[in-house]
């Protein structure tokens, strides 16, 4: 299997880093359009091939994320709403989230 550097489980208190590296797995993989984009089905796949992409953005998502986190998730078929499910868990306004977000707009550079 290929590294994935320094991605971390998701535990519950990590939801910010955790949703930016698994965003960035998925990208890499050409995965992304399951959680966030168009899933509409190719004309050019099959419905096998079809499922078998869903699987494995669902896996993907799964095998980044602690057991004590799996019961949230266990029986989603459909990564898109895997997806949102862990958003409405996770991105409530809370002062850890503003905080977090003060953080990264503090640190952002310019690059040409």
């Amino acid at each position: 299997m290929k590294s994935f550097g320094t991605m971390i489980k998701l535990d519950g208190s990590n939801w910010q880093v955790w949703k930016s590296k698994m965003k960035d797995i998925l990208y890499s993989k050409d995965l992304h359009d399951h959680i966030e984009g168009d899933n509409a089905k190719s004309k050019k796949m099959t419905d096998k091939e079809w499922e078998k992409l869903y699987r494995k953005v669902i896996g993907y998502i799964r095998m980044w994320i602690d057991v004590s986190m799996f019961h949230h998730v266990s029986g989603e078929t459909n990564a898109k709403s895997l997806w949102k499910k862990f958003e409405d868990l996770y991105e409530k306004k809370t002062a850890e989230n503003k905080t977090f977000i003060m953080k990264r707009l503090v640190n952002l550079k310019f690059k040409e």
